[in-house]
């Protein structure tokens, strides 16, 4: 199976580092590697780390330039095939790495994948499911929107480093921008089946306090990539993303009423 690498990026999230570590470190999937970088967290953060640091790779806790750099540091020490990166304050679901590597072993064009999340509060507790679909790179550089939830999607190291990296001057879409990238470059698919992992919402988080960074940021990614020339495009993509968000919808009931995955 493929050697995962994952990363943590880490500032004052000791309310929820603990869970985020347990949901890598206990995924049963042995060929794996764990980088967590921590911005000189104050809070009870490194007391936390330490308790694991026999089952990580590496981790450092200093002063740096944000979550785009600190993420972009620990890529660098990487020696996975497959590359990915979970926030403190996420956790991936159980037998996600097994999925995903068995995923890329089934499809050796595949640069980049994409699965479901369930949104979680504060406590852990179920809010609702993020039903993803296939990357599209052209409707998320035309509108800035997608359903590609950052923690559950996992890349090719050869491809990541092909695209030129995760770009540090993003203090907040540098995951769509990475990812609209890697979709250009290369073959991208939605992993099939349950959720891969859990987003947690909480006042605290980036989206709840900087959401106007979120906006500037995407109207610049949008300026960068767009290629929305004419009406006729813009019809079509609008189309595409109606039928893409319909089967999303489909899925949705089946899952709901049926207890069917697609």
């Amino acid at each position: 199976m493929n050697k995962i690498s994952v990363v943590t990026p880490s500032f004052n999230q000791g309310n929820y580092i603990e869970k985020t570590i347990c949901s890598v470190i206990n995924q049963n999937y042995n060929n794996f590697e764990y980088f967590i970088i921590d911005g000189g967290s104050t809070d009870n953060t490194i007391e936390i780390i330490k308790k694991y640091e026999s089952k990580l790779t590496f981790w450092e806790s200093t002063s740096d330039n944000g979550q785009s750099d600190a993420i972009k540091k620990g890529f660098s020490q990487s020696s996975g095939e497959i590359l990915c990166w979970i926030n403190s304050d996420d956790t991936y679901c159980q037998g996600t790495f097994r999925r995903v590597a068995t995923f890329f072993n089934n499809n050796p064009e595949l640069s980049f994948l994409t699965g479901d999340v369930n949104y979680i509060d504060e406590r852990g507790n179920f809010i609702e499911r993020i039903f993803s679909i296939s990357p599209n790179w052209k409707m998320a550089a035309n509108y800035g929107i997608h359903r590609w939830p950052q923690p559950a999607c996992f890349w090719r190291k050869h491809d990541y480093f092909s695209v030129g990296e995760i770009d540090s001057n993003f203090e907040f879409a540098m995951d769509m921008d990475l990812f609209i990238r890697l979709a250009k470059y290369g073959k991208s698919k939605r992993l099939p089946g349950k959720p891969l992992a859990n987003f947690r919402v909480h006042k605290e988080s980036k989206s709840s306090k900087i959401p106007e960074i979120g906006l500037i940021e995407l109207d610049k990614i949008i300026e960068k990539y767009e290629t929305n020339n004419n009406s006729l495009q813009s019809f079509l993509l609008k189309s595409y993303w109606w039928l893409y968000c319909k089967f999303s919808s489909l899925r949705r009931f089946g899952s709901i009423c049926f207890q069917i995955e697609i």
